[in-house]
């Protein structure tokens, strides 16, 4: 079994891989790119399981070279399961990304990461409601101190073996009439089949005029090039914005729904890093305790030190005579 790490930077993606991996990773290059990927192999419930840590991306539409390598590898390698990691404490944001993953119908299951960050800033997530409105396992996780990672991978596995994918999330009717329009004639024309994509998948990477896709047939089929063009201006003309504009603000306000439905604020935990912040990082302030920690330093050196110096020499000098 095959499992992909996804997630937007700084997720904590790595920091999971490591917890699985310690030194048994392997960094390749994907084929022809200096774009690198991390992979290693573990055994979990008796079976010896891939795990491959892709780049951090965004989204899965972008014109950046290690972006589209992750996008890549997820559709060409036979991936059986994804994890989606996301930082709680960035949720809104992150389900972007989670939308576009569902869209490929690979098994899923949503990773919580820094669960406890997002306690701190008094974001409360209903972990059950979020897991029913996208039909898929949801697991909160603490990585940097290795908490629900057993319960992480075990869910994966799980997914892994039943197949079971999660919902595709429907944008607003007109779009979404525009949308099946475009995959009707792309499933006419079997052409998800040579991408091995889904129809809906593709017709949404044609409406944003995915680079990647839409090259493949601008010069091989001229009739369905034609249809593109069609659909995209008809999103044009209605929403007087690009078609990829249109699709991304749809998305965007899908994944605050969401949020809004299973995100309760409350009043953020201050801690004492927090009060050490307010001090250290201020314009004025924070000066001050700069030179206060220099002299500390300087004095931790020199008079400390000196006090330490004098007991050590004469100890070592005590055993030169023994060692001689």
């Amino acid at each position: 079994m095959k499992i992909a790490l996804m997630g937007q930077q700084n997720s904590g993606k790595s920091t999971i891989f490591n917890s699985v991996a310690g030194y048994k990773a392997v960094t390749s290059n994907f084929p022809g790119k200096t774009v690198t990927y991390n992979l290693t192999k573990f055994n979990l419930f008796g079976q010896t399981l891939e795990l491959v840590d892709l780049p951090g991306t965004y989204s899965l539409t972008s014109f950046d070279l290690a972006e589209l390598e992750a996008r890549k590898y997820l559709l060409k390698n036979s991936v059986d399961v994804v994890i989606d990691v996301i930082d709680a404490s960035l949720l809104s944001r992150s389900l972007e990304l989670t939308l576009q993953l569902l869209e490929l119908k690979i098994p899923m299951v949503i990773c919580l990461n820094m669960i406890d960050e997002a306690d701190r800033k008094g974001i409360k997530i209903d972990i059950e409601k979020l897991s029913k409105i996208l039909d898929v396992p949801v697991v909160p996780v603490i990585a940097v101190k290795g908490k629900g990672i057993k319960e992480l991978f075990s869910t994966a596995y799980k997914m892994g073996e039943k197949k079971k994918i999660g919902k595709t999330l429907n944008f607003s009717k007109d779009v979404e009439e525009v949308i099946e329009k475009l995959s009707a004639q792309i499933k006419e024309k079997q052409i998800s089949k040579e991408f091995n994509v889904p129809e809906r998948f593709l017709a949404i990477k044609y409406l944003e005029n995915d680079r990647y896709f839409m090259e493949d047939f601008k010069n091989r089929d001229k009739k369905i090039f034609k249809e593109i063009n069609y659909f995209q201006n008809l999103l044009k003309e209605v929403h007087g914005r690009p078609p990829d504009v249109v699709i991304s603000s749809e998305r965007h306000h899908l994944s605050m729904n969401i949020y809004e439905s299973v995100v309760s604020l409350t009043k953020p935990h201050a801690s004492l890093i927090d009060y050490l912040d307010n001090v250290l990082m201020h314009p004025i302030l924070g000066y001050i305790s700069l030179g206060l920690i220099f002299y500390l330093f300087f004095n931790l050196v020199f008079k400390v030190g000196k006090i330490v110096e004098e007991p050590l020499l004469n100890y070592f000098y005590s055993i030169i005579p023994l060692i001689g």
